[in-house]
């Protein structure tokens, strides 16, 4: 049975907003990251942060597992400032044509509010025959009905799909090294009123 830590911590942070943190979901390898914590991000209030858009490589070939994910984060009414880091192998730099690399932009005034995560034991080195759990692919869904692809691979993965009605995905936090090895999401509840009413859209 693939590892998924199944504990999940809600915290108040005030009178309208609720954080809540969804499953660890992979493996102990590579280091741990916190994006709301690494990039100084305000996660709730009306001049919160929110993701804008998600930068993803991963591999050619028989696998297509992930190597890498960046989750860009952009204020409310300013998409065109925005702070993200790619977290895995490749560290965002695609030298060759053994990845492959696309990017999800959220629309003006969309969340994503489901992610379909898939898991699967994969050789750390191919010299080595042991495995570890890794993140292998990825699906994002929004309040607005748009679904991403398939970003990575579901070969051989267990698929984890998160959706808490009434919350929207907030940041990322997770360890990645070599690979992305583990992903946890944080969600956010909000006033049902509590959308973006303007604002400059840069993609």
């Amino acid at each position: 049975m693939l590892s998924v830590m199944s504990s999940i911590f809600v915290y108040c942070i005030g009178k309208d907003n609720i954080l809540k943190e969804g499953k660890a979901i992979g493996g102990d390898g590579g280091s741990s990251f916190d994006d709301a914590r690494d990039h100084g991000l305000i996660t709730t209030g009306v001049d919160r942060h929110h993701c804008v858009s998600i930068e993803l490589h991963w591999d050619r070939g028989s696998d297509n597992k992930l190597t890498s994910i960046c989750f860009n984060y952009g204020k409310i009414n300013d998409r065109c400032s925005y702070v993200g880091k790619h977290r895995g192998r490749d560290r965002g730099k695609v030298e060759s044509l053994d990845l492959n690399q696309d990017i999800f932009i959220l629309k003006l005034n969309d969340a994503i509010e489901k992610i379909t995560t898939y898991v699967g034991r994969r050789q750390r080195f191919f010299w080595d025959s042991r495995t570890i759990p890794i993140i292998t692919g990825i699906q994002f869904y929004t309040v607005q009905g748009d679904i991403s692809g398939l970003f990575g691979s579901s070969l051989n993965a267990e698929a984890i799909t998160e959706y808490f009605p009434g919350y929207r995905f907030a940041y990322a936090k997770g360890r990645a090294g070599l690979w992305i090895d583990r992903l946890q999401f944080v969600w956010l509840k909000t006033q049902q009123d509590d959308v973006v009413s303007e604002g400059i859209s840069c993609f």
